[in-house]
């Protein structure tokens, strides 16, 4: 492998003359930012896809017309949840933070108005 002095930080700009920078320089490997960029936008666009699989159970919810057997709960913890991601993700200026909660938070809200709205209150015997 051929080192450039890119690869190195330079630990003292007094180095003992005749000697080269590199030479009393620790090496440091920078993550490419190429990498980093393809990697924040797989994560996003796979969050994107998981925020929308609710959408699944909305689906159910409406084909049987009952949510009874639905943890209303279980997506109240999960809205709240995308709720403070989405709000670390403002405060982080991170576009794969927010853009997925909010969907996620959208699709949530949708499911627990469905659920909700199918649920069937017990027959008085």
């Amino acid at each position: 492998m051929i080192w450039s002095p890119l690869h190195f930080r330079v630990l003292s700009s007094n180095t003992p003359a005749g000697i080269p920078p590199t030479a009393v320089a620790q090496e440091t490997r920078y993550p490419s930012a190429n990498c980093t960029t393809r990697s924040g936008d797989s994560a996003a666009t796979w969050a994107i896809a998981m925020a929308l699989g609710p959408a699944l159970q909305i689906r159910k919810i409406v084909e049987h017309k009952n949510s009874q057997n639905i943890s209303v709960g279980y997506f109240l913890v999960l809205f709240i949840g995308f709720l403070l991601w989405l709000a670390y993700g403002i405060v982080a200026s991170n576009l794969a933070l927010v853009i997925p909660n909010i969907v996620a938070a959208i699709v949530i809200a949708a499911t627990i108005a469905v659920a909700l709205r199918y649920r069937r209150q017990p027959r008085a015997e």
